[in-house]
């Protein structure tokens, strides 16, 4: 009789420690996939802990969650804006800025709302001229 009793703890153990473990394991670990041309963000209940690279990435631990964000070169476009001179001659321009996300970091853990331009932006291409951009109130 006794056992009986023991085989069936131990059978029970058997069929309860395993499932307990894999509960705790989907709990305590966090997979992370960041695609080519992507940086992702790690946080850990909401604070900023490390900026991931390409590749997969496995955190253990509770809390944590990541952004992935578009770092690839893109292309800007404005077409046909007229401008009037002070002379009164109408001139039609055309803007094409390309650009890339140098510091993922400071780009998107802003919380300011997302948007070109979002307070002001200046532009300097290498050797170039710079355009001041603010937005208006």
């Amino acid at each position: 009789m006794e056992i009986e009793l023991v085989i069936t703890l131990l059978i029970m153990a058997a069929i309860i420690v395993p499932l307990v473990a894999a509960y705790m394991v989907q709990k305590l670990r966090h997979r992370f996939m960041v695609p080519e041309g992507f940086a992702g963000l790690l946080y850990h209940h909401g604070k900023f802990v490390a900026q991931l690279a390409t590749g997969r990435h496995i955190r253990w631990g509770r809390g944590f969650t990541a952004s992935v964000q578009d770092v690839r070169r893109a292309l800007l476009a404005v077409t046909g804006q007229e401008i009037l001179t002070s002379d009164n001659v109408s001139l039609k321009a055309n803007l094409s800025v390309s650009y890339e996300i140098a510091d993922p970091m400071k780009a998107f853990s802003s919380r300011m709302p997302v948007g070109l331009p979002s307070a002001s932006l200046m532009i300097t291409p290498p050797g170039g001229f710079g355009l001041y951009v603010k937005r208006a109130s």
